[in-house]
């Protein structure tokens, strides 16, 4: 498998880790701040932070483009995905943001290469 920072990173912005931050997973922005946390199951998220970011450090965070993010369960190629727990990926449902497709498979603990789509309802 390929390195997993590798990705078409087209747009990258900076924020501010508010908690300790695993890179590869999915982050939200917190309200009214430049401060990011993991996104949980279901919610809406702006990016994929890069790197592993102690709190209150600066974090790369992936925006546009394709990103890889850690497998909370197997996710197939080609599905719509989610966040799921700590900021992990999973296959969407009909209740999740759909965050992006997959354009790998990955089982849980590895790596699923996505392509972003962040902000959308399925």
């Amino acid at each position: 498998m390929a390195d997993k920072h590798i990705g078409q990173h087209l747009l990258t912005k900076t924020y501010t880790a508010g908690e300790a931050l695993t890179g590869n997973r999915f982050v939200k922005r917190v309200t009214g701040g430049n401060t990011v946390i993991y996104a949980d199951a279901g919610e809406l998220a702006c990016g994929v932070v890069r790197d592993t970011i102690a709190v209150d450090k600066l974090a790369d965070v992936v925006m546009v483009g394709t990103a890889f993010v850690e497998a909370s369960e197997n996710v197939a190629a080609a599905l719509a995905v989610c966040a799921a727990a700590d900021g992990k990926v999973a296959p969407a449902t009909t209740t999740n943001n759909v965050l992006g497709t997959s354009l790998t498979d990955a089982n849980t603990g590895e790596f699923c290469e996505v392509l972003l789509g962040v902000g959308g309802i399925y």
